[in-house]
């Protein structure tokens, strides 16, 4: 597995914030609690083109940030509508019965009776819940994260059981 497969993609950079460099940030999830403040991360319009960056400030009500040698409205610019990377080890440690959703990219999907129904390969926070995205025979198929259809999520051995219900896939 190459390094850049251990990226997580945070959010999207904004355009600039008044004129010493700051920047906007977009966070993909908006409860996120991880704080940018003092943090190196990467930066790139995608996982193979990245540029190695350090937050000096980060304020995570207005979701401004500040990095190390921007210091002008122009480099600033320069760096809008980039995505802001962190390695998954950054990421806070989280009890044994919690998990990230980037967790579930990869896991297994199953019906009953361990029918195998597909592989997540993304997941979409939207405002009512998260959803899964499996590929079955190359379709992609939208799985909600909710009760009525998750029966239990493995975590350690990448695998989530489904309800399958009439219309799903």
């Amino acid at each position: 597995m190459n390094k850049s497969s251990h990226l997580i993609a945070l959010g999207t950079l904004g355009r600039p914030y008044k004129f010493l460099g700051e920047l906007y940030f977009f966070p993909y999830n908006i409860d996120s609690q991880i704080s940018l403040k003092k943090m190196n991360v990467m930066v790139g319009k995608n996982k193979k083109n990245i540029d190695d960056m350090f937050v000096e400030e980060f304020s995570s009500i207005s979701k401004v940030l500040k990095f190390k040698d921007i210091d002008s409205r122009e480099l600033a610019s320069s760096l809008s509508k980039s995505k802001l990377f962190i390695y998954r080890e950054q990421m806070p440690q989280l009890s044994n019965n919690e998990y990230y959703l980037v967790d579930l990219i990869g896991c297994l999907v199953c019906g009953k009776e361990n029918e195998k129904i597909g592989i997540v390969k993304d997941v979409i926070s939207l405002p009512s819940n998260d959803v899964v995205v499996i590929e079955k025979n190359k379709k992609e198929h939208l799985i909600p994260l909710i009760d009525d259809i998750i029966k239990f999520i493995d975590i350690k051995n990448k695998r989530i059981e489904i309800i399958v219900i009439p219309g799903l896939l």
